[in-house]
């Protein structure tokens, strides 16, 4: 058994670290390699573990701040076969960290899928009614979602790495229904396709957005 990964808690002046919770390997089914910020609600955090290439698509966890009691919120199947990216029903390996509105828990993957560029998901803090709100396309949507998302209202925002129009990422929303998905922007092309270069407004946005009023703020 392999330790892959670890949840802690530490006083702000150094002092108290604490380990709360050690992710080990598939052996356990508990996810590993967790990433992405945590949410906390109550007593409890919620996070994200991952997956890895070996058939770990990931989870999306749930823990009480004492360490105490760990669940398996829920478990996404495994899109790689070695290092090809396959698709699936749900996506897999979230890594942006999740959002939290009422009971309901809202977050991406960066692959699997219809398509295996990512997923929009829901889920219940109860750990039922997990919904795939939207499958990437890698078309003029974007692909490969890797930053968590914001909640203003009824409307999810947020970013994809790559795909637009011109495979350089996109600004994206869609309703917590899953409906009315829509893309804000589309980055353009760089002087040196797939090799850097320039242009007037970056590419592969990988971290999430700021909003304030009816604007929003991110960085690529």
């Amino acid at each position: 058994i392999n330790q892959q990964g670890v949840l802690f808690s530490s006083n702000t002046n150094g002092a108290g670290f604490t380990t709360l919770h050690i992710f080990y390997d598939l052996a356990l089914d508990q996810g590993s390699y967790p990433q992405g910020g945590l949410v906390l609600s109550g007593n409890t955090l919620y996070g994200e573990s991952g997956g890895d290439y070996r058939g770990d698509g990931g989870i999306v966890f749930a823990a009480s701040t004492d360490g105490l009691s760990f669940t398996v919120v829920h478990k996404f199947a495994a899109a790689r076969a070695g290092i090809q990216y396959t698709t699936n029903s749900g996506g897999a390996e979230p890594s942006g960290g999740l959002i939290l509105s009422g009971n309901t828990l809202y977050g991406t993957t960066v692959y699997g899928g219809s398509g295996s560029y990512g997923t929009i998901f829901a889920v219940n803090t109860d750990t039922t009614g997990f919904t795939t709100l939207y499958n990437f396309t890698n078309g003029t949507d974007g692909a490969y979602p890797a930053a968590s998302l914001i909640l203003s209202g009824n409307t999810l925002y947020g970013t994809a790495t790559q795909g637009g129009s011109s495979s350089n990422g996109t600004v994206f929303a869609i309703s917590t229904a899953g409906t009315g998905f829509k893309t804000l922007y589309s980055f353009t092309a760089t002087t040196l396709p797939n090799s850097g270069g320039f242009n007037n407004d970056g590419a592969d946005p990988q971290a999430g957005l700021l909003l304030s009023g009816n604007t929003l703020y991110g960085t690529a």
